[in-house]
C-alpha cells in the first residue's frame, strides 16, 4: 500500500473515531442533563427551609397579605325611612322615603394569622390553616342606587339629605347582614384554597391541605 493510500486510511479512522466521539460526548451531555433536571426535581421543596419562608412565599403570590379579599358579591336592599315635622314640639306632617340601595361586599383574610405547619420536604407534604373570612369591605354604589318613591303628609317637607343618607345607611346594614347570612364567606374559603394550593403546588409541594373555618361577621 502505497503512502497515499495510507494516508486516506488514517484519515478514515480519524474520521470515524471523531463521529463516535461526538456521540460518545453529546449522550454523556444529554445524561448529565437528565441527572441534573432529576436532582432538581428531587430536592426543589428543601430551598424552603422554615414555615416562616413558606407564609412569605404565599403573601408574595397575592395582592395583600392583610386583605386578601378572596370573594366579592353585589347585593340590594329596599329600605323605608321617614322623618316627622314638628312645631313648637307638636307634630305637623310627616315625609316618607322609600331608597334602594346597591352595594357590593367584599370578604376576605388578613393571612398574618395564616399558621403554615405539618411540613415534610421529603415528601412534599404540607399544611396551611386560614383564619375565619369576615368582612373586609362594603360600599354603597350611588350611581346604581335610587329612590324609588317619596311622599308628605300634612305639612312634611321634602326629603332632606339626612333623610337620604339615613336610608343609605340603613341599606348598607342590611346588604351587610344579607353577604353574613348567605354564601360569601363559602364562597370566600374556597377561593382561598384553591389559590393557596396553587402557590404551594407551584412551590413543589404535592400534598397540600388547606384547612379552614366558618365566616366572622363582627363588626
Amino acid at each position: 500500500m502505497n503512502s497515499l493510500g495510507i494516508l486516506k486510511m488514517a484519515q478514515g479512522v480519524v474520521e470515524r473515531l471523531g463521529d463516535r466521539a461526538k456521540v460518545y460526548i453529546g449522550a454523556g451531555l444529554v445524561g448529565l442533563a437528565v441527572l441534573a433536571m432529576l436532582l432538581f426535581s428531587l430536592f426543589r421543596p428543601a430551598q424552603i427551609m422554615t414555615t416562616e419562608s413558606v407564609r412569605n412565599l404565599i403573601f408574595s403570590g397575592v395582592e395583600n397579605a392583610s386583605e386578601f379579599v378572596a370573594a366579592t358579591t353585589d347585593s340590594y336592599a329596599t329600605v323605608k325611612v321617614e322623618e316627622v315635622a314638628k312645631k313648637l314640639g307638636i307634630p305637623i306632617g310627616k315625609t316618607s322615603l322609600i331608597y334602594e340601595g346597591v352595594g357590593t361586599v367584599q370578604a376576605g383574610f388578613n393571612l398574618k394569622d395564616l399558621v403554615v405547619s405539618d411540613l415534610d420536604f421529603k415528601n412534599r407534604v404540607i399544611k396551611a390553616e386560614l383564619p375565619a373570612p369576615q368582612i373586609l369591605n362594603i360600599n354603597l354604589d350611588i350611581a346604581r342606587s335610587s329612590k324609588i318613591d317619596d311622599y308628605r303628609s300634612w305639612f312634611g317637607p321634602a326629603a332632606t339629605a339626612d333623610l337620604y343618607e339615613e336610608a343609605q345607611h340603613e341599606a348598607l346594614a342590611i346588604i351587610r347582614e344579607k353577604a353574613c347570612s348567605g354564601n360569601l364567606f363559602k364562597a370566600a374559603n374556597s377561593s382561598a384554597k384553591e389559590q393557596i394550593r396553587t402557590i404551594l403546588n407551584k412551590a413543589g409541594f404535592n400534598t397540600v391541605t388547606v384547612e379552614v373555618e366558618s365566616g366572622n361577621c363582627a363588626a
